[in-house]
């Protein structure tokens, strides 16, 4: 704050770009001051897939919208459904305008989601590389998987909330293991930290409906250290070749992709 003088007598006010305002020293006046608010990319491309959304509405008939309404009976108004749906196709990479209300399929359970570090040997430092993804699934499913994360955190921090995550990956799920390269994590949240807490969560979302399962989640702590001890994880070797072989030889990854196993 800039201070541009005093008077002695009572003042208060504001007159083009100056503010005038009284304490128990007198009167004062500073220069007048506007708080900018700057959204990130990620922001401004939620906001303008929203309005794009809204417009949508406007365009369906009034019978289309009856049938949302009469689907979101209950629970929400026709308008937001609409708009949750399309929205949830969006963060999928679908851009379709879901105009038919349809109801929400059955969803599969997620049975189990846990994900651990995997490091690799570097020098002075083990590498983080990436981390393992084990989901298991109640039924096969031909839904879409979405798998968020937030950045690092301390390991005693138990709170996170929704918009503190970020999309790693959408895919296919399959009960079983897949690997997700460090790099998608460096794109959005930047190099790691040497140790912390990563919380992650994975949801469904039916292409043809937009309609989406709640979201399971999961923790996982690890630790970059100079011995390379106590690391929670599995350590893998990182071949010139982009090869990843497991330590006791259990798989081998090119890259996210496993090509081999006993």
């Amino acid at each position: 704050m800039r201070y541009i003088g005093s008077l002695t007598s009572s003042a208060s006010g504001k007159a083009g770009g100056i503010v005038a305002y009284s304490s128990a020293t007198g009167s004062h006046f500073r220069i007048r001051t506007t708080r900018v608010t700057t959204r990130s990319t990620a922001v401004s491309c939620r906001r303008a897939i929203f309005q794009a959304t809204t417009g949508a509405w406007r365009s369906l008939t009034p019978a289309q919208r009856a049938a949302w309404d009469a689907l979101a009976a209950g629970e929400a108004t026709g308008f937001n459904l609409f708009t949750s749906r399309n929205l949830n196709l969006w963060d999928i990479g679908l851009s379709p305008t879901l105009a038919q209300a349809q109801a929400a399929p059955t969803f599969p359970a997620i049975a189990g989601f846990t994900v651990a570090p995997r490091y690799g040997i570097g020098s002075p430092l083990p590498t983080l590389a990436g981390f393992n993804v084990s989901i298991a699934l109640s039924a096969l499913t031909t839904f879409t998987a979405r798998l968020r994360a937030t950045p690092t955190y301390s390991n005693t921090r138990a709170f996170v909330r929704r918009g503190e995550l970020r999309t790693l990956a959408t895919f296919t799920p399959s009960s079983g293991q897949q690997f997700q390269p460090i790099e998608n994590w460096n794109t959005i949240f930047g190099t790691y930290p040497t140790a912390g807490t990563i919380t992650f969560a994975l949801d469904l979302t039916d292409p043809a409906t937009g309609a989406r399962a709640p979201a399971v989640r999961t923790r996982c702590s690890y630790q970059v250290t100079e011995d390379g001890g106590n690391l929670p994880g599995t350590i893998g070797l990182i071949m010139p070749s982009g090869l990843i072989v497991d330590e006791q030889l259990q798989a081998i990854y090119v890259g996210p992709t496993l090509i081999a196993e006993p």
